[in-house]
């Protein structure tokens, strides 16, 4: 640091025009990218948690696999939904919809010779990256989907025909090369692109470079050292890249709609590279998104923080997110359905239905059905919102999390609580919004089957209280037969408290909480359990801290910035009977 110092010092005399040109350009860098930026910042490496998934990586290569896409009939009918469909423009519709109508016909082997025409004719109707102002974008998303029709049936003359096959590769698929491409173009290297955006473009340069290095084609031969990503240095950044994503959470993790188009991209990278490195970490990713969303959710509807777009903000459906429709293709099966199915149609779910990806078995049964009471915390580091949740068999309990100012791009949702009444609408559960707009909230005051905050507690219209006495509530609804619902409700505080003890009768219960928490004072920072446990709380609690604590009087980490990645008493082997 002494000689950085020097060297500054000896700069600034010598040379003070320089010196001060240089130090406006970081100035202004740093302004740009907390304007424009939405890519992620640079965070100190996480814990992995004593609750971390682990994977053992004999399970993971010898993992049941089908290189070829599902032909059940349940697959051939999801894909028959888009055959009917006519070809649409390209120009207007060749960011998602177009190129998976063709994939889907091809998959089908139907019009085969109507996609390939179709195809030849095509040229980009773009460029890749992040659109802006001075630059049209989002070519990479269209990639993403040619990339997986190239490996489905790029070796199948009678669905893709060798001049389609190089029209493919030399006109439609862009990328090629080892240098990947971090920035926005045309910020002059100021503004970092976006995770959805490195990794469909990036997944696509790197299985084109493959295809070319093993096959060449009629224009280029195989071999050719500009395609080896082993030598070129692309696979050694794309390990790097998913490496930070495992073990420091995706950042753009719940994005409505960006987790979507991610994840099509990791399904490519968990199905067709050579590498085992790739590979294995693209599918610990999906597994562990897609735990995440199994711990999150009840019934198929989850209402979770997320990173991105902040006009999806007032959103009140629980099944609006479109990873709730990619956990339903790969959970549900054929005969059973779950709330709120026609909400979640999306195209994209065809990377899914052809992709050989299968969720891990815990995760499935967690999917749908919790098998015991848990408590989980999910860190994401510097400057992001945990995800907390207090779940079991007949509830879940969602914490909001917490706003982190404007470059953070975190949209914090109300604390809400989940039943097994197939609700699909946040207005008709209870939930804590909290004080203010949602940019002032730090939602997250939850613990094990309790929850505060310092907004009152919205009641649904179908649930009538059976007991009332001054503020306090308790309700009973049938679908939650175990547990009473005690609300505690003013206009600037909200508790709410889920006790299995129906041995008393509600007047009871009630009559022996209000023992224990006669003080409307002291209720606002502490609250004790019908079990006698005490609980200390700070409802405006600043951003970065955990509204919780202390329990029992021990002070816990209310730094959620350093929490570890996972935390909580929930299974860590996911292939695990």
């Amino acid at each position: 640091m002494e000689i950085l110092f020097l060297v500054r010092r000896v700069f600034f005399y010598t040379y003070p025009g320089i010196y001060f040109f240089i130090v406006g350009i970081c100035v202004i860098s740093i302004f740009i990218d907390e304007l424009l930026g939405a890519g992620r910042k640079p965070i100190p490496p996480l814990s992995w948690g004593d609750a971390g998934p682990e994977w053992e990586e004999s399970v993971l290569k010898d993992w049941e696999r089908n290189k070829s896409y599902c032909t059940s009939d349940y697959v051939r009918e999801y894909i028959k939904q888009m055959v009917d469909k006519p070809l649409p423009d390209w120009k207007k519709h060749g960011k998602g919809y177009a190129p998976h109508i063709c994939l889907a016909l091809l998959a089908c082997g139907e019009r085969v010779n109507e996609v390939n025409e179709y195809l030849q004719k095509l040229e980009p109707w773009s460029h890749s990256g992040s659109s802006w102002w001075v630059y049209r974008g989002d070519y990479d998303f269209t990639e993403v989907i040619l990339t997986m029709m190239l490996y489905l049936f790029g070796d199948k003359q009678e669905r893709i025909y060798p001049e389609t096959l190089d029209h493919l590769l030399h006109v439609l698929l862009v990328e090629e090369g080892g240098k990947p491409r971090e920035m926005v173009p045309k910020s002059w290297g100021l503004i970092r692109d976006t995770e959805n955006h490195h990794l469909m473009t990036e997944s696509s340069r790197y299985l084109k470079n493959q295809w070319l290095f093993k096959y060449g084609s009629s224009i280029t031969a195989s071999g050719n050292p500009i395609y080896d990503n082993k030598t070129n240095g692309l696979e050694e950044w794309l390990v790097n890249y998913l490496d930070e994503m495992l073990f420091n959470g995706e950042y753009e993790f719940n994005s409505i709609p960006y987790l979507l188009y991610a994840v099509e991209a990791l399904l490519n990278l968990e199905a067709f590279p050579d590498s085992e490195e790739v590979r294995i970490r693209a599918h610990k990713i999906l597994d562990s998104i897609n735990w995440k969303y199994a711990l999150g959710s009840l019934q198929f509807r989850r209402y979770a923080p997320f990173r991105r777009r902040f006009e999806y903000a007032n959103i009140t459906s629980l099944v609006r997110d479109p990873h709730t429709a990619l956990m339903r293709w790969w959970c549900l099966p054929e005969s059973k359905t779950a709330p709120g199915k026609e909400e979640t149609k999306y195209s994209q779910i065809i990377s899914a239905v052809l992709s050989p990806y299968i969720v891990p078995p815990v995760v499935k049964q967690w999917a749908f059905e919790k098998p015991y009471d848990y408590f989980v915390r999910i860190g994401y580091g510097k400057n992001g919102s945990p995800e907390i949740y207090s779940g079991g068999k007949e509830y879940l309990i969602s914490a909001g999390g917490v706003y982190r100012g404007l470059r953070a791009m975190i949209v914090p949702r109300p604390i809400t609580l989940l039943l097994n009444d197939g609700e699909i609408d946040l207005n008709r559960c209870f939930h804590i919004k909290g004080r203010g707009k949602w940019w002032c909230w730090n939602n997250t005051g939850v613990y094990k089957k309790f929850a505060v905050g310092n907004a009152p507690v919205h009641i649904p219209p179908q649930y009538s209280p059976i007991v009332q006495k001054g503020l306090w509530s308790v309700f009973a609804p049938e679908d939650v037969k175990n547990l009473y619902i005690g609300i505690y409700s003013d206009d600037n505080f909200g508790l709410l408290y889920l006790s299995e003890n129906k041995t008393v009768t509600p007047d009871e219960w009630l009559d022996e909480i209000i023992r224990k928490n006669p003080s409307k004072e002291g209720i606002r920072s502490s609250f004790v359990f019908w079990d006698g446990k005490r609980i200390e709380y700070d409802i405006n609690a600043p951003a970065g801290m955990w509204v919780i604590k202390s329990v029992e009087g021990e002070e816990i980490d209310r730094y959620y910035d350093n929490w570890p990645r996972w935390n909580g008493n929930i299974p860590v082997n996911l292939y695990g009977e």
